[in-house]
């Protein structure tokens, strides 16, 4: 009975041992999946607010430069409605002279409404120091009756004079537009916090707030440590215990955080933790009863000898089958008994009764084989890898785990389970140096797309731009000269100054991706073509015949851009009059033609270069086919499938 128990105790050691370190595994992968997830989301909160407050600054520094020529006869409704700046999703926009009056303002009825901002801090700021962005925190506006964010801008004239500011109020919900579609849970948190502890913006959920003061976050503490980290603490203002991820932004007074709560992170795991300790309990009972069995057959006299027999047998067969090392210890670390997996891998010979120690098995242990006396167990080897240096000049790495074990004399044996892991390390430690190695060549690419398109602007701000400012300061410089005709002369540097405008603008778009989730592909390409036709005299023509599959944002994104790059292609190459693209589908794919009447080139030529490589990298990421049709003096053809995307991937589809 004693045995019987001991084995049972054993067994269930090594079941809920395994089972709770399992446990344990899952919530710590869990975990790390949505710190990781959170930190994810505030890069992109982070790019979001980046790229808000430079297009409100952009927007600023523009209709100041026009105030400071135009004056009170800038007409700001025409500016702004007529498309010739691309401006933030902002709730208005004032010009003040030098006392806070507000003279001009955007919508027009901000200056009916008699507003002096003289009051303001940022207007006394803007008085003091010379031109520098400044953002407030939120406050009530007394145009919209509710929180906003105002970015501003000091007006100085050419003998730095203070003339007023140029001021914009943002809703404190803009920043948080770009997840107005996100599938958030109910205690999700994004915020835009400031170094002060007053909250820019914040959506919990669905809601959306601001103002909020949260000082006494341990946020701060963790931003004077480091700009960019996580941590674990209850929310400041819900005292929920959330999983945080911060980034203090750059050259801006602001840090982004993304929160999660415990209870949904762990939400899954708890299910999963059920399951497993069932399972566990389920093993227990049955080993229980089995035992219980064995038990009772030993109480039964004629029986006992057959169930001593084939519980033996069992044993022996476990024993000598396993392919781990099983070794049962003396009190005095003497072997009792190994099986043969022991032998072969420690390099014996059969022991034949010899009387050996555990430790004379092999040369060397590193770390060396440690021995923990347990009060009331007796000894036994501490739980460790071990590489072990065989007699024979072998080497193997082990993992060693032990157990007490109490024999039917009361005598205390130790039973050593060793695992040779060598082959799994190998494994393991290729496959990392696999990941170093793609993470470096990853890297490489990134960098050389960078300076590519580092390049591209650069050759178009020389040859476009720079050609185009130089044509105006010229034509500024005669005017200066020459009282004849000097009205000419300025008028014509407007026109190109509204050209260079337009490049810079064109530049842009051409470097944007198109609105995901505000456009369908065919609008996206439809807006694409007619920029390409304004700014050039190419005429494209834009069929689309049977399209009725939704695809998915990758792969329209993917057909965006060959067609993007396609059409540079031939602008810059091709001399071409006439360009026709037709999209169209079939049942499992996606066709996308675009042909010119160009001077075309020999397919593999010189012309064969980082446009055509692109083409075809986009097309193989997404297994599709594609081939280009081109001779000298006959244009080219280049046709494109890529196969529609499968239903899983189309659940979170929204842009086709």
């Amino acid at each position: 009975m004693g045995l019987l128990l001991g084995l049972y105790l054993l067994l269930n050691f090594l079941i809920w041992t395994q089972l709770t370190r399992q446990i344990e595994s899952d919530r710590n992968e869990t975990i790390s999946a949505a710190i990781q997830h959170s930190s994810n989301l505030a890069i992109a909160l982070e790019q979001h607010t980046i790229r808000t407050v430079r297009d409100a600054d952009a927007t600023l520094r523009l209709i100041k430069a026009e105030y400071l020529q135009q004056g009170h006869k800038l007409d700001l409704n025409r500016m702004l409605n007529s498309g010739v700046l691309s401006v933030p999703a902002f709730n208005g926009l004032i010009i003040t002279d030098s006392t806070g009056k507000v003279v001009l303002g955007y919508p027009l009825r901000l200056v009916s409404l008699n507003l002096n901002i003289g009051d303001r801090p940022f207007f006394a700021i803007h008085k003091k120091t010379p031109d520098s962005l400044v953002m407030t925190k939120p406050y009530m506006s007394r145009s919209l009756k509710q929180n906003v964010i105002v970015f501003s801008r000091g007006i100085r004239d050419n003998r730095g004079r203070f003339r007023g500011c140029i001021a914009i109020q943002l809703l404190p919900s803009n920043f948080m537009s770009f997840y107005s579609q996100a599938s958030l849970n109910e205690n999700d948190i994004l915020s835009l916090i400031s170094p002060d502890g007053i909250t820019y913006s914040r959506r919990t959920g669905m809601k959306e707030s601001s103002g909020e003061n949260i000082r006494k976050s341990p946020l701060f503490g963790h931003v004077g440590e480091r700009p960019i980290g996580n941590y674990y603490a209850r929310d400041a203002i819900r005292n929920i215990p959330t999983f945080f991820s911060y980034r203090k932004l750059k050259f801006l007074p602001i840090i982004a955080t993304v929160g999660t709560s415990e209870s949904d992170v762990l939400a899954k795991f708890h299910l999963r933790a059920k399951r497993e300790y069932f399972f566990g309990a389920a093993i227990s009972l049955l080993l229980f009863i089995f035992l219980l069995a064995v038990f009772i057959a030993f109480r039964e006299r004629k029986r006992t000898l057959k169930v001593v027999k084939v519980s033996e047998a069992k044993y022996r067969s476990i024993f000598e089958s396993s392919q781990d090392a099983i070794l049962l210890l003396q009190p005095d670390g003497y072997v009792q008994d190994m099986n043969p997996a022991a032998i072969r891998m420690f390099g014996l010979s059969v022991m034949n009764g010899q009387n050996i120690s555990f430790l004379q098995l092999f040369a060397k242990a590193e770390p060396e084989v440690d021995w923990v006396n347990e009060e009331g167990t007796g000894l036994r080897l501490q739980d460790n890898e071990v590489l072990f240096h065989c007699l024979n000049g072998g080497k193997f790495i082990g993992y060693i785990s032990s157990s007490p074990l109490q024999d039917g004399r009361d005598q205390k044996n130790t039973l050593v389970i060793i695992r040779d892991i060598t082959q799994h390390k190998r494994i393991t430690q290729k496959l990392q140096n696999e990941q170093k190695r793609y993470q470096r060549i990853l890297t490489k690419q990134i960098i050389v797309a960078q300076e590519r398109e580092r390049e591209s602007i650069g050759h178009e701000l020389h040859d476009n731009v720079n050609q185009i400012l130089t044509t105006v300061k010229l034509y500024l410089e005669t005017a200066l000269q020459r009282e004849e005709g000097r009205q000419e002369w300025i008028r014509r540097s407007i026109d190109f100054l509204m050209l260079c405008i337009k490049e810079i603008r064109s530049l842009s778009h051409s470097l944007s991706a198109p609105t995901l989730g505000t456009k369908s592909l065919i609008d996206s390409l439809q807006a694409l073509f007619e920029n390409v036709s304004d700014c050039t005299t190419l005429n494209i023509d834009f069929t689309v015949g049977k399209y009725r599959h939704p695809i998915g944002k990758e792969v329209s994104l993917a057909l965006y851009r060959i067609a993007q790059e396609q059409i540079t292609n031939v602008v810059k190459h091709a001399k071409a009059t006439t360009v026709k693209v037709s999209l169209s589908q079939t049942e499992t794919e996606t066709h996308l033609v675009i042909e010119d009447n160009g001077r075309g080139f020999e397919p593999g030529g010189q012309y064969s270069g980082i446009g055509l490589n692109n083409i075809s990298s986009r097309v193989k990421a997404f297994n599709g086919k594609h081939s280009i049709q081109s001779a000298p003096g006959k244009g080219c053809r280049l046709s494109v499938h890529l196969p529609h995307v499968d239903e899983l991937e189309l659940v979170d589809s929204d842009w086709n």
